[in-house]
């Protein structure tokens, strides 16, 4: 069962644009998680920035701001109203074949049910 207090912070990561799905999936792998990315980029120093090498100045300037500025209840309460369901690239449920390309995407959007990994309504692949 997936925690509902870490899928509202997926949730805050997969709205950050344009910010490319490597550098989101870079990010969670360096953090952990996506709370903790949430909990490292508010509150992150100037020194830590280094240590983000994958990332540009002004990408850490707008992933704090987003941090900063955007509500993780709301964002996740939007997702819940609109029926959409968060797969993430680190998923057993994240499509195999997805993962295997070059430009495989962090996450999978799916609004419906899925039946053996397929969907059933619509899927759209990143954000």
């Amino acid at each position: 069962m997936r925690d509902t207090e870490e899928y509202k912070y997926e949730w805050w990561l997969a709205g950050m644009r344009p910010l490319t799905d490597d550098k989101k999936r870079a990010l969670v792998e360096h953090w952990g998680s996506a709370r903790e990315v949430y909990n490292g980029i508010y509150y992150i120093e100037e020194r830590q920035k280094k240590q983000l090498h994958f990332l540009k100045a002004e990408e850490i300037d707008r992933l704090q701001n987003w941090a900063r500025t955007q509500d993780v209840e709301k964002l996740y309460e939007q997702g819940q109203r609109l029926g959409v369901r968060l797969v993430t690239w680190f998923d057993e449920a994240y499509p195999k074949r997805l993962k295997n390309t070059d430009q495989d995407a962090l996450w999978d959007l799916r609004k419906g049910k899925t039946t053996g990994g397929r969907q059933t309504d619509s899927s759209h692949r990143g954000c």
